[in-house]
């Protein structure tokens, strides 16, 4: 779960860095280091994942900037050199945003005209001709916000259309949260304006279907795939309250939702996925926060998996189970990605350091291999606990640590890194 804060990372800051003793980091290069400039101008605590244009990597962060509301900061791989595209977005960016048409589209989980000028979040949009972000849409302009609210995974085009994903919303089901409905899946036309809710979840008794979506979404021949946080029947997450989260499969001609697979949490099964899915070979692959082992790991059951599942039969495989050693990542959030026929992803706790890694593993034989482990730095330089997953380009991997590098002097362990790794 997300329980990142500053106080968060104060408090387990002094024990690891008395700990984290240097060693090479060749692999891993910080391009640039979040609140390097005063007053976090330039953002802090990247939660999102990164979008590369060109020569520039572009993410969001979910503090800093103008009102302490967070930005848009465009990094040139290059020289290192930070622009603020936006010192203020609306408040709590979570995912990367995508580029199309030259122009970045993105959400917000907060800020916006909704819920009656509270805000339950935004899609945005920049261009460089205009050169400011404008908001496209705000969330919860419907009673009971049947349009969703709090959007957390990335934008996806498809056909001249975005599809996201609200965490809360659609109403008027009740998910424990300050909005009702327990989440949607969204179409947004960029053309007109126009918010479509394609499939409200908890439509089923006991949110078999599903609640509370994190994922991003992905498409595979005309049906979208993704992952609910919470909902399904499994019973093994008792820290959700209902269930331990589903794969579904959402037909865009028939509007028909279909549960792939429902997670039992603990014991062989993961649970509680924050990510979404990756498509290679037929299969889809992705990753559970926790679950997969009945041993505890930190606050939750388990330390996480990495599982397949056929979209055909629905049948799911775990490939790998995390563990509570230094030797093993723990707590996988971001989406995986293929490189070289290899998946890719990051852990936000665990490692030599205890700080998250960078892991791979082969889809073939299930062999994961610790690419890197952060902090291995003085002060974490390096990066601390990556959130979101990584991109992969030119045969390198990039992506954001939630905390670390060289920034925000007057904070233990930094703001927030871009980084490279060449695996």
């Amino acid at each position: 779960m997300k329980t990142s804060t500053a106080a968060f990372w104060i408090s387990i800051s002094a024990a690891f860095l008395l700990s984290a003793s240097p060693q090479a980091v060749a692999g891993e290069k910080v391009i640039y280091s979040l609140c390097s400039q005063a007053d976090c101008a330039d953002g802090q605590y990247p939660w999102a994942g990164v979008l590369r244009v060109k020569d520039k990597l572009y993410t969001a962060t979910s503090t800093g900037g103008i009102g302490n509301q967070g930005t848009l900061v465009g990094v040139d791989i290059k020289t290192g050199i930070a622009t603020v595209v936006s010192g203020s977005l609306a408040n709590q960016a979570l995912a990367a945003p995508i580029h199309v048409s030259g122009k970045l589209y993105g959400t917000s989980s907060e800020g916006g005209t909704g819920d009656e000028g509270n805000g339950a979040g935004t899609i945005y949009a920049w261009s460089a001709k205009k050169g400011k972000v404008e908001i496209a849409y705000s969330f919860c302009g419907q009673s009971n916000c049947t349009d969703g609210a709090s959007p957390r995974g990335r934008l996806l085009e498809l056909n001249g259309l975005f599809y996201g994903t609200t965490l809360v919303g659609g109403g008027p089901s009740s998910c424990q949260g300050p909005y009702p409905g327990c989440g949607t899946v969204f179409s947004f036309d960029p053309a007109t304006g126009a918010e479509n809710v394609v499939y409200a979840f908890c439509a089923k008794k006991f949110c078999d279907d599903g609640s509370k979506p994190f994922g991003d979404l992905i498409a595979v021949g005309g049906i979208l795939y993704g992952t609910t946080f919470a909902g399904g029947n499994g019973n093994g997450c008792s820290d959700t309250g209902q269930g331990c989260g589903t794969v579904f499969a959402l037909d865009l001609a028939t509007g028909t939702e279909t549960v792939l697979h429902t997670f039992a949490g603990e014991a062989a099964d993961g649970g509680a996925p924050e990510a979404g899915l990756v498509a290679l070979n037929g299969l889809l692959y992705g990753t559970t926060s926790l679950g997969g082992s009945s041993t505890p790991c930190g606050n939750d059951i388990g330390c996480g998996t990495v599982f397949s599942i056929d979209p055909a039969s629905g049948e799911e495989k775990i490939l790998h189970v995390f563990k509570n050693t230094p030797t093993d990542g723990q707590t996988p959030t971001g989406d995986l990605v293929v490189l070289k026929g290899k998946l890719y992803g990051t852990t936000r706790a665990g490692g030599v350091n205890g700080y998250g890694t960078v892991f791979s593993l082969n889809p073939v034989n299930h062999k994961e291999t610790i690419v890197y482990s952060f902090c291995s730095v003085t002060r974490c330089n390096d990066g601390a606990a990556p959130y979101a997953g990584l991109i992969a380009e030119g045969g390198k991997l990039y992506g954001t640590t939630e905390a670390g590098g060289t920034g925000d002097p007057n904070f233990a362990i930094g703001g927030g890194t871009v980084f490279a790794i060449t695996p």
